[in-house]
């Protein structure tokens, strides 16, 4: 399969605001300095200094008495300045804000805010199961290949001169046997895999699956698993407003010259010096360990437990630096020089009542720990998440009724992406279906329902849109 993307008429809105704003009013134009932003401001805050300054020295008193006695309460020193440097700002919405702000977002990245954004993924994978000639045990290879093609025409990525172009491949064999009477069911696994533009990463696995006894069962694994960095974590480029956005491979980091140009850690005022901006960029790994049991009691209630244990190594982030020569800010894709470690359970309760009725639960915690100080880790994922349903399939006289009910709730948490940072609220929704069966056409049927049917608005990631409720029906007609 392939995916091909296109950005359309898809813009940087801090881009293109900022813009906007040196369209109306340049901040500083040499050729035009009383019609500049900056010095009109200063000017104001200049004059209102001496303003206040003069009603100290002549009428004595305090500060906050004399500021008061030159301004307007609501309006002190600094909003005053700014007020008088914003006269003939386009309010927002108007024709000619709306005017302006078309013009610059359909103008292409760095002059503009427009993505040119039309990159390519192709993927290729098949498995083969040797069961039909190999007996003594299951034998199940496997291999897969990508291909990215990288083309926003430097609008996103460092790709201004050409696409940039990465294939990535892998292979894997997996070998299950059973042992002591199916009691016992061992699985081992490796896989390989080589991207470009890193070393080959080989990551085993092993499993075991013991029955306790009938319908009771024990599984253990201990897992190794790696992730190469993301197309934008190593080549993006990107000014979002207020700092850059910088992939972490060296030789993008050097965009920032930090050799004439030093910078220091944002949250310490640590220097950071260009042995430590352009070490080794490595993907991240991690290994864990996991239990789990699952039981079904009386062939009515089914319990599924599991608990894990992890440790990541080059954990992968985001580090902020600041260039005091240049006043820049620079997001950079960083590993972490810590092993950060991970837990987490889930548990799973679904029991069959009376009349067909179904009531399940099942509620999920995954937890990261010891990261760094001023480490990003996006770890987007609440402490805790919950899951209940109620449901009958075949309700009625003739038992062609059917509903499901089901209710979602999950825990705050604090959202971090390469756009936004912030709180994400806990919320709940509620989700619900009723269904059909037509007698005289068994293959017939319809479903209406919706999710989030009360239609309470929640957002799950900071900056991203509110989600409200979507209703639906169908119809279903089976054909054999």
């Amino acid at each position: 399969y392939t995916t091909q993307e296109d950005a359309g008429e898809a813009y940087s809105v801090s881009i293109t605001t900022q813009y906007l704003n040196e369209v109306w009013k340049p901040s500083f134009d040499p050729s035009n300095i009383n019609g500049s932003w900056y010095p009109q401001y200063f000017g104001a805050f200049a004059t209102g200094a001496s303003q206040i300054f003069q009603a100290v020295m002549g009428n004595g008193g305090t500060l906050a008495q004399a500021q008061a006695a030159v301004y307007d309460a609501a309006s002190p020193l600094h909003e005053a300045s700014r007020a008088f440097a914003d006269q003939g700002r386009p309010e927002a919405g108007s024709s000619r804000f709306r005017e302006i702000f078309d013009q610059i977002r359909k103008v292409p990245i760095p002059k503009g805010g427009l993505f040119l954004e039309k990159s390519q993924l192709w993927m290729s994978e098949g498995q083969y199961n040797f069961s039909d000639k190999i007996k003594f045990a299951e034998i199940i290879i496997g291999a897969s290949w990508k291909k990215y093609i990288l083309n926003s025409k430097g609008t996103l990525f460092v790709d201004t001169i050409k696409p940039i172009t990465i294939n990535e491949m892998a292979a894997f064999t997996q070998v299950s046997k059973k042992l002591f009477m199916e009691k016992l069911t061992l699985a081992v696994s490796g896989r390989f895999d080589k991207n470009e533009d890193f070393k080959g990463r080989f990551t085993p696995r092993v499993t075991a699956l013991v029955q306790l006894a009938r319908n009771n069962n024990l599984r253990l694994s201990y897992q190794t698993a790696y992730r190469f960095p993301s197309t934008q974590q190593k080549y993006i480029l990107l000014d979002v407003g207020n700092y850059t956005l910088l992939g972490g491979l060296p030789w993008v980091l050097e965009y920032m010259n930090v050799k004439t140009n030093p910078v220091v850690e944002l949250n310490n005022g640590v220097p950071a010096s260009a042995p430590y901006i352009y070490k080794e960029f490595n993907p991240e790994s991690v290994r864990s360990f996991e239990i789990g049991y699952k039981s079904l009691i009386a062939y009515k209630l089914l319990i599924d437990v599991y608990g894990y244990l992890g440790q990541y190594k080059n954990f992968l982030g985001r580090n902020t630096l600041f260039q005091p020569s240049t006043g820049a800010v620079f997001s950079t894709v960083i590993n972490s020089s810590e092993k950060i470690k991970t837990n987490g359970f889930g548990l799973g309760f679904d029991y069959q009542l009376r009349g067909n009725y179904n009531v399940f639960l099942n509620a999920y915690s995954d937890v990261l720990k010891d990261i760094p100080a001023g480490f990003r880790a996006y770890f987007n994922t609440p402490k805790y998440r919950l899951n209940t349903g109620f449901s009958n399939s075949s309700l009625g006289k003739n038992k062609n009724f059917g509903f499901n009910v089901v209710f979602h709730w999950q825990d705050a948490f604090f959202y971090e992406g390469d756009f936004a940072n912030g709180p994400i609220n806990a919320y709940s929704t509620i989700d619900a279906q009723v269904n059909h069966r037509f007698l005289k056409n068994k293959s017939l049927m319809i479903k209406i329902g919706g999710t989030n049917i009360l239609n309470h608005y929640y957002k799950n990631g900071f900056g991203h849109p509110y989600i409200g409720a979507i209703y639906y029906s169908s119809i279903l007609f089976t054909l054999i």
